[in-house]
C-alpha cells in the first residue's frame, strides 16, 4: 500500500490508542478528547497544548466541541519509509492493551507538524536555534533571553517571550533544514471518527 504524499486531499495517520478509547469508538461512532492527562500533569507541557490548539484554531478550524484537546497521530513514525509506529518497540504505559488504527482523513482537517521541533514548543526554545538567517538579525545582548542561557522563560521580559514564540510555528514548516520525506512527522486532528478507520492492529 503506497504511502501518500502529503499533499494529498486525503492523507493516512497511524493513531495508537488504549482498547477502551477504541470500545468507545466503536460505541459512539466518533469521539473527541476533553481531557489530557499528559498536559495537565505538569503545566509546562499545558502551555504548549494550550499553543497548538489555538494554531489548529488558525490553521484548520474552529473545535467540534467547546474546550477540546487534539488527538494525537503520526503520519511518519520515523521517515518516508517507516511511516507506521511499530507495536513491538512503541513507548506505552503498562496496564491497558492499545491498538493501532489506521486512519485516512481529509488534508484539510489535520495539521501535521514537525516532530522534533515540537520538543523546543515544550522547552520554550527557538526551533531555528542554529539558522544563521535568524540569528544574524539577533544582538550578542539579546541571546541569553533566548535560548542560551539559564533564564526561565516566563520571567523574559515580554518582547523576549513574543520572539521566540514567534519562531515556534517554524515546526510547521516541513521541509526546513531537510525534506519532509526524512521527517518524524505528528499529526493533530478534532474528532476521531470511526467512518475514518481503514484498518485495526
Amino acid at each position: 500500500m503506497k504511502h501518500p504524499h502529503i499533499n494529498s486531499e486525503r492523507i493516512r495517520l497511524w493513531t495508537i490508542q488504549p482498547i477502551s478509547i477504541y470500545e468507545e469508538l466503536l460505541a459512539k461512532g466518533e469521539i473527541a478528547v476533553f481531557d489530557s492527562g499528559f498536559a495537565k500533569s505538569d503545566p509546562k507541557f499545558l502551555y504548549g497544548y494550550e499553543w497548538l490548539i489555538d494554531q489548529m484554531h488558525q490553521r484548520i478550524g474552529e473545535s467540534d466541541y467547546p474546550k477540546q484537546y487534539p488527538f494525537w497521530a503520526w503520519f511518519q513514525w520515523q521517515d518516508y519509509n517507516k511511516n507506521r509506529p511499530d507495536m513491538r518497540n512503541y513507548p506505552l504505559p503498562k496496564g491497558e492493551k492499545h491498538v493501532r488504527l489506521m486512519i485516512e482523513m481529509p488534508r484539510e482537517n489535520v495539521l501535521l507538524s514537525d516532530f522534533d521541533d515540537w520538543h523546543n514548543v515544550f522547552d520554550y526554545q527557538i526551533p531555528v536555534i542554529n539558522d544563521a538567517d535568524f540569528l544574524k538579525n539577533i544582538p550578542d545582548e539579546d541571546l541569553p533571553y533566548l535560548g542560551y542561557g539559564d533564564v526561565s522563560f516566563f520571567d523574559l521580559p515580554d518582547k523576549y517571550q513574543q520572539l521566540i514564540k514567534s519562531t515556534w510555528t517554524n515546526i510547521f514548516n516541513l521541509n526546513r533544514r531537510k525534506s519532509w520525506h526524512t521527517k518524524r512527522i505528528q499529526a493533530t486532528f478534532w474528532t476521531l471518527k470511526l467512518s475514518d478507520v481503514r484498518k485495526v492492529g
